[in-house]
This record gives structure tokens, sequence and C-alpha cells, in this order.
């Protein structure tokens, strides 16, 4: 009988492991997804910063070398600003917008 009180106070024992590194299994699995995301996020904020310094350069050669047509290549490339600043700025809202759907720009609470 003691032999079985025994093993019944493991087997309890066991079970509370268990459970606790499900739940610990399903909070790393949750700060992984939240990590991944945010450093998607970082990789595509770097890859925008190129594009845009690459871009500008770009465009100050191409002033450069139109050197008797520079007011209409300005307006032009300001025609072109006012096109494309809001195409990015709609996509930035929505990218934000996601982030807070899925809560993986919120604080991560302590391991």
């Amino acid at each position: 009988m003691r032999n079985m009180a025994e093993r019944d106070g493991q087997l309890h024992d066991l079970e509370g492991k268990s459970n606790s590194l499900h739940m610990a299994s399903g909070t790393f699995s949750a700060h992984a997804t939240r990590l991944r995301k945010e450093q998607e996020w970082q990789r595509c904020k770097t890859r925008i910063a190129i594009f845009t310094v690459v871009l500008s350069l770009v465009w100050l050669l191409m002033l450069w070398l139109m050197a008797g047509k520079r007011g209409t290549f300005v307006l032009v490339s300001a025609a072109v600003l006012l096109v494309v600043l809001p195409i990015a700025w709609i996509c930035v809202r929505r990218w934000r917008r996601l982030e807070e759907q899925e809560g993986f720009r919120e604080a991560p609470d302590a391991i």
C-alpha cells in the first residue's frame, strides 16, 4: 500500500512537471514568434533605408547630368514623390495595424 501511495505521489508530481513544461513551451513559442516578426520588421526597415540612400544617390547623379533641364527634372521628381510618399505611408500604417492586431510589438514578459 505504501508503494502504491508513493507511486501515486510520483505520478502526480510528474503530471505537475509535465503541465509546467507545457506552459513554458507555449510561452517560449509565443516569444519566439514575436521575436521572429520583430526581426522581420527590422530587416524590412534596413532594406528600405538602403533603397532610399541608393535612390537618393541616383537622383543626385541624374540631377547633375541634366544640367540644362534641371527645372523640368525637379518638377517631375516632385510629382513622382507626391505619388510615392502617400503609398509608402499607407503601407507603413497597414504594417503597424497588423502589428497591433497580432501583438508582437508589445513588451515581452519577464522570462
